[in-house]
């Protein structure tokens, strides 16, 4: 499948989430592959080596931030993933900063685009993503608070779908990862949601939980939710969130199939305060590769696990 920043910034997470250190070979190995994978332009994109790749998107700049703020929550402060852009004849210095591109991608209503040129205009899982790596919050969240994210988060609200949820493809992903968005503010089940009397996006997420069965990385997403939420992950509408995530351990310590199921599942245990076991730890470190990437599928335009 390839190498891809988004797999890796997410399984770097994880394992922060597990106890490892900045110092571990793991961690810098990722971070190695990271800083691999910057354009020139500060930013990053979901495999810079790829034929098909067309330069940095907000997805996966923004997820990329999330993974490095894990690793040093002072990464973005120095000059070390900052990129001068300086034309030949120019006499002074510019120099970009991963924030720098991702908030390039901001457009005048708030609204977050995955790239400009033909797949510009307003994108809702970009907006969500944005939201947290300009808060500066690696999974799982703290609050705080910043304009440009709030400001994403009021056009989230402006473009909510009646039934609760984000009106994308993958509207269970979204509609999880708004929740997470929108709490990482300090957003109220209300303000989640923009719209007087209608189902909120918890609603949503408890009338579709289903929608995550068999699926880490969405049953993850889902608990992480829960949890930033304080919602009842035993109880949600009936099904013990929780517990179902735990039996989709194969008995080796592996969720799913793929990097992203793994670190989701990971992010989500770690956020309910459930022990990870060494076995759990090692089923993620033993895909990365030599490297320092993690793979995952490749993404549509409009969205990234």
């Amino acid at each position: 499948m390839g190498s891809d920043t988004n797999s890796t910034a997410l399984a770097l997470q994880a394992l922060i989430a597990a106890g490892a250190t900045p110092g571990d070979s793991r961690v810098s190995a990722a971070l190695a592959y990271l800083a691999s994978q910057q354009a020139g332009n500060a930013g990053f994109s979901w495999d810079i080596t790829a034929p098909w790749d067309s330069g940095p998107d907000a997805n996966s700049t923004a997820l990329v931030i999330q993974g490095l703020l894990a690793a040093d929550p002072t990464a973005l402060d120095g000059r070390d993933w900052a990129r001068r852009l300086t034309a030949a004849d120019a006499i002074t210095l510019t120099v970009h900063t991963p924030t720098d591109r991702l908030l390039a991608f901001q457009l005048d209503n708030g609204a977050f685009e995955w790239q400009s040129g033909p797949y510009g205009g307003p994108n809702y899982l970009a907006t969500v993503q944005a939201v947290p790596a300009l808060e500066r919050k690696p999974f799982p969240w703290q609050h705080t608070r910043l304009a440009a994210a709030r400001s994403a988060l009021t056009w989230l609200a402006a473009n909510w779908q009646a039934d609760g949820s984000m009106g994308v493809s993958d509207a269970f992903a979204a509609t999880a990862q708004a929740v997470l968005a929108g709490v990482a503010l300090g957003a109220s089940q209300p303000e989640l949601l923009g719209l007087s009397g209608a189902p909120s996006a918890l609603d949503y997420l408890a009338s579709h939980w289903d929608v995550a069965e068999g699926s880490a990385a969405l049953s993850g997403m889902l608990l992480a939710a829960l949890v930033a939420a304080d919602q009842n992950v035993h109880d949600f509408t009936g099904p013990n969130v929780l517990a179902r995530l735990v039996d989709m351990n194969d008995g080796s310590g592996h969720y799913g199939v793929s990097a992203a199921d793994q670190a989701w599942a990971m992010i989500g245990l770690a956020a309910a305060r459930y022990a990870l076991d060494p076995a759990t730890v090692a089923a993620l470190c033993d895909v990365q590769a030599a490297d320092g990437h993690w793979s995952g599928s490749a993404p549509a335009n409009d969205h990234t696990y």
